[in-house]
């Protein structure tokens, strides 16, 4: 099979495909991939979610695990609010979290205030509307922080 059958094929969910692409793309780092299609092990989860919840959890940049932060709330991408944008993590590391916003789709992203080393983010949302909130940590209060992922809120 030529890679670009093997892509085509995989764009189509075949399962055998995507298994193929992914160990090529992985075989330097020795990981070995088994693919199943649709089966909840994909998933690479503890304990498997049902695909439409799945689906819909916000996409987290694998820094955001290795920080051992778990999402508490919201579970879901995308959250209706009121003034406020509320993230609620469990942070048993305790690292330092700092957030920002901007308009979706664009805008001058603005802090959220300082970084606090606890386990919630609140943005206080100026407008009606829909915002993106970015997360960041650092193991310091202050300096560098890494980007681990994003949220988004709609303001009514």
């Amino acid at each position: 099979m030529t890679y670009s059958h093997t892509l085509a094929l995989a764009k189509q969910g075949d399962s055998e495909a995507i298994k193929v692409l992914l160990n090529q793309q992985l075989k330097t780092k020795n990981i070995t991939v088994k693919v199943a299609l649709k089966d909840p092990a994909w998933q690479l989860l503890s304990n498997p979610l049902p695909l439409g919840e799945f689906l819909r959890q916000p996409m987290m940049k694998p820094k955001f695990f290795a920080d051992g932060l778990q999402l508490v709330s919201p579970v879901r991408s995308q959250t209706n609010v009121g003034d406020q944008a509320k993230l609620v993590l469990a942070n048993p590391k305790n690292v330092w979290l700092l957030a920002s916003y901007n308009s979706k789709g664009g805008g001058n992203s603005q802090s959220c205030g300082h970084a606090v080393q606890g386990d919630q983010v609140t943005c206080k949302l100026p407008a009606s509307g829909s915002y993106e909130m970015r997360l960041f940590t650092s193991t310091e209060s202050q300096g560098e922080f890494n980007y681990i992922g994003q949220l988004e809120f709609n303001k009514s």
